[in-house]
């Protein structure tokens, strides 16, 4: 249905379970909080992250439509954890040092090459265009710019 033109990130194979303080004693993995009653992650909704944490049976999954929401319901304990992109982390980090991250490795199926925009596949010249334009801002360092500033490294 659609042609993905990549413009930012690269390959991740594992996602941040963000908790708020500290990792609670005994969490070294997702399969882990199956030890916690009634235990309750949040993600954002309509994500491969939100779609990998429904295979655990022993999770309640909260999803929600920004971060800052995911923040704030870690932060006031309605859930233990939320699981994000893990390019986003290092800002969050330096906006509530209170973060702590557990890596979690996810399989094939819920891996990211990257980011992208997405463009109908009939629609041959907008494809044409914006894939063009993200060339551009490529080779005039447009897009690193941007990401250094949008997503800086801890």
């Amino acid at each position: 249905v659609m042609n993905l033109i990549y413009y930012q990130g690269g390959a991740v194979t594992s996602f941040p379970l963000v908790f708020w303080s500290e990792i609670p004693q005994g969490i070294t993995s997702i399969n882990d909080l199956r030890n916690i009653p009634n235990v309750t992650v949040c993600s954002e909704a309509g994500t491969k992250k939100a779609q990998f944490l429904e295979q655990f049976d022993f999770l309640s999954i909260k999803t929600m439509p920004n971060i800052k929401d995911l923040v704030m319901d870690i932060k006031y304990g309605k859930s233990i954890a939320m699981f994000i992109d893990p390019e986003i982390l290092p800002t969050l980090k330096k906006q509530n040092t209170e973060l702590v991250s557990l890596d979690i490795p996810v399989p094939e199926e819920y891996q990211s090459e990257g980011f992208g925009i997405g463009v109908n596949k009939n629609n041959t010249d907008l494809f044409d265009q914006v894939s063009s334009i993200i060339t551009k801002l490529r080779a005039d360092g447009t897009l690193d710019c941007l990401e250094n500033k949008w997503f800086e490294e801890e």
